[in-house]
């Protein structure tokens, strides 16, 4: 059984949380503010051009109101 691609799954999370993002309203340059990051950072992590850590997944997702454990179907709840 292969192991499951940690950068394919941490796509998928940033695709999802982008998602909700846009949903809410949010800007990127709203959402940088309240982790604490720089508005590029925010937009390089949506580009998949650099990886977010798990903190800062974390506080992305506590800033959308959402958990980070996926549900059987793979999304969000």
């Amino acid at each position: 059984m292969d192991a499951p691609d940690p950068h394919a799954m941490c796509r998928q999370l940033v695709v999802q949380l982008r998602a909700y993002r846009e949903a809410t309203g949010l800007s990127q340059n709203q959402l940088a503010d309240m982790i604490g990051v720089e508005t590029k950072l925010v937009g390089k992590w949506e580009q998949g051009t650099r990886w977010p850590r798990m903190f800062h997944l974390m506080c992305w997702a506590a800033a959308l109101g959402v958990a980070l454990l996926p549900t059987s179907s793979g999304s969000l709840p």
